[in-house]
Formats: C-alpha cells, structure tokens, sequence
C-alpha cells in the first residue's frame, strides 16, 4: 500500500543522503566524522559558504603520537611502547590505559601522514586525499614502522581457528583481575597454555598472569564435570530443577503477553487515526509519514516478541524418566563429552557451566543451574598445583600453595 512504499522511499532516501554527504566530505578532504584520532582535534572551516570539519594537531596529544612512532623507529616492540606510556601515566583518548591493540592501531593508521582515507571498510570505491590536514609524522617514518611492523607480525591464524583449538575459550577467566584468560603456544606449537588477556597485553605489572598447561586444566575440568554432573542422581535432580523453573517462568509468560497484546491494540488504534486523517486530507502526507513509520516500526516489534513469546508459551515440562533410560542418558553424555569434536564439548561445557576462575591453587566452577545434592550454583575445589610462574620453559617455579 501507500504506507509501504513512503516508508521504503524514506528509508532509502535517508540512506543515500547521508552515503552522499560523507563521500563529498571525503572528496574535498574534509573529515567525515566521528571523534577524532589521537593525537589530532576537530576544527571547523569554511567551504563554499558551509562550515565542515578538517582535522589538526593537538598541542599535547600530537607528541604523545609522535612519541610512539619514534620508539618504534628505534626498536621498541608495541608491548614496550604500550608499557612506556602506562608508566608516565599518558593515557588513551577515552581515559584508558593503552594496549598492544591500540599502540598497533595507532602505528597503522595513515591519518598521522595527513592522509584521508574514507570507505575503506564499506563496499563503496574508497577515496584517499594526501595532505588533507597537517601531518604528525612524516610518510618516510610512516613506511619505515610499517615494515618493522610486517617484519615482527607473526603467522596470521583465524580467529575461529584459533579459538576452536582452546577447550575452555569464553569460559575460564583470571581470577586475580576478572579478565578472560586466552590460548598461548610455545616452543613452535609444541607445548600450550592458558594465561591472562589482560596480563598478555599490558605485562605483569598490571597481572601476575600465570601460565596454565592447556591439557592439565582442561583434562580436570572434563573429569570433574564428568563426575560432578554426569551421575543418575544429578540427571534426575537436574529435571526435577528444571521443571520448577519452568512452572514460576510460565506466570511471567503469561503477564508478558497480556501487557503485549494491550500494546499491540494501542498502536493499531494510533495507526487507525491516523489513516483516517490521511483519507480526509485533515493533514498531508509527508507530515503524517514519520509518524505512521514509526508507529509501525513498533507494532511489527511488539508482533515480533509475541511470536518469540508463544513459543515459549509451549508446554516444555519433562517427564521424569525411568532408571534404566537416566543410566542410558549417563553413558552416552559420558561417551559424547570422551569423542565429540573441540566445538561439540564446548558448547556442551556451556550448557552446564558459567564460568571457570583460576587463581593461585584454587578452581571455582560457576554453574548455569544449583548442582544437586547442596543446589549450589559455585563450587571451589583445590587443584594439584600445575599454574607456573613466569614464561614457560623458561625460569618458573612450581605454586605450592595448595587451598582446602
């Protein structure tokens, strides 16, 4: 209908628009938006009786910027440089203190040169403008960083590849500063380890960051989830659990679709009036547009949760299984959890478990439902003592502390 169509011809519009104002910026070598690089700031100038942004350098900021390429240039590594301006105290342009991320991101970014480069990440034709604003470094030192950069990058791996070799990935976190613990190799691929993020990234002054042999802690917890979930007891507890949540979620349900269906009945009735406005003239189209559009942005939102709400309307309660079926259920969650693919026991982990946090000789296991027969939700089991100091294979010593 006529709605349809405003609608669709708005939305297009507003898009276009908005793709051909950034893309004239960028041609004319304006700055196109958003907060402005370290190191620069935004200054207004004029262009054709209009005032548009160009970028300049920051009195403070722009040697900090400096700064970075020039420890480059003389051999830093981006850890260092990172480290550097923690310890002088110079911090990020959001008030944060600076990572390999950022100081490489810095390092790589041609803005520096006084080039502008804009569309880069879209499926439009990119532009680059050179000597579009004042310049913080020059091209030759640019280039220089660069190869430096390329000749120190290590073997690029993808992500998912690389995260899919990691059992514990998105589930273990450090427990000294709360942050994710990531996957680290050595001695070629060899030997691996479990160590914190935040240590890797900003050093041991900010975490001590102990090494965890891969196979030890995942070999652990696969045993103790294997023993502490996968008995009949906690099968049939575990159902009985669920069913009760399932019975105290149905009132929420149930409350959750009356006050949608109100909802739904109010905007069809806005709606309503608003056609009828539009059938006699009261007011023109283009005035009433914005408002229809928006009106039937919500209500095709409100359908949309009640769809996803019928669905969990459906009964969902468990018939509470047989012995002999619970000790079927035990072997083959025990057989799949030995032989399933590194993807297939994640997600199983997950299903059962929040989180893993490690310090020093203690494990505490968060799990998504109260683990029978205490119904706690946490647990915290002393381990042998496999968490190294240092790098590893390299001077480190054995953490003997033992907590019961």
């Amino acid at each position: 209908g006529i709605i349809e169509v405003m609608d669709e011809f708005f939305s297009a519009n507003l898009a276009q628009d908005v793709i051909r104002g950034m893309k004239e910026n960028a041609m004319r070598g304006h700055f196109t938006g958003g907060k402005p690089p370290y190191g620069f700031r935004i200054e207004k100038v004029k262009d054709e009786h209009k005032l548009r942004s160009t970028l300049v350098p920051e009195t403070t900021l722009a040697p900090v910027a400096k700064r970075a390429f020039n420890m480059a240039i003389s051999g830093k590594g981006i850890k260092e440089i990172a480290k550097g301006f923690n310890n002088d105290g110079i911090i990020t342009a959001t008030g944060k203190k600076w990572t390999s991320t950022g100081i490489h991101s810095l390092l790589t970014n041609e803005v520096y040169t006084g080039t502008l480069v804009w569309g880069k990440r879209s499926n439009i034709q990119p532009i680059r403008i050179e000597n579009a604003w004042p310049a913080i470094v020059d091209r030759e030192t640019f280039l220089k960083v660069q190869a430096i950069l390329k000749s120190r990058a290590p073997k690029i791996i993808h992500p998912r590849r690389a995260v899919s070799d990691y059992l514990l990935s998105g589930i273990i976190k450090c427990g000294v500063c709360g942050k994710a613990m990531s996957g680290h190799s050595a001695k070629s691929g060899k030997f691996f380890y479990y160590r914190c993020s935040n240590a890797t990234k900003r050093g041991p002054s900010e975490c001590p960051g102990h090494w965890i042999p891969k196979s030890k802690i995942e070999g652990f917890i696969v045993d103790r989830i294997r023993s502490y979930i996968l008995t009949e007891e906690n099968l049939l507890e575990l159902a009985s659990i669920v069913n009760e949540e399932i019975d105290a979620s149905m009132n929420s349900v149930m409350e959750r679709q009356e006050t949608l269906e109100l909802q739904i009945s109010d905007a069809d009735s806005r709606l309503e009036h608003l056609y009828d406005a539009l059938e006699k003239g009261s007011f023109s189209s283009d005035e009433l547009a914005p408002r229809i559009r928006k009106l039937q942005e919500r209500k095709n939102g409100l359908l949309e949760k009640k769809c996803e709400i019928a669905v969990e309307a459906q009964p969902n309660f468990l018939e509470m299984p047989e012995l002999k079926v619970i000790q079927g259920y035990v072997e083959n969650l025990s057989s799949f959890l030995a032989s399933s693919s590194i993807v297939e026991k994640r997600g199983f982990l997950k299903s059962f478990v929040n989180e893993i946090i490690v310090v020093d000789g203690m494990i505490t296991i968060n799990y998504r439902l109260p683990m029978p027969p205490e119904n706690s939700e946490e647990e915290n089991i002393a381990v042998l003592p496999f968490i190294q100091h240092g790098r590893p294979y390299r001077s480190r010593t054995c953490d003997t502390l033992i907590k019961s």
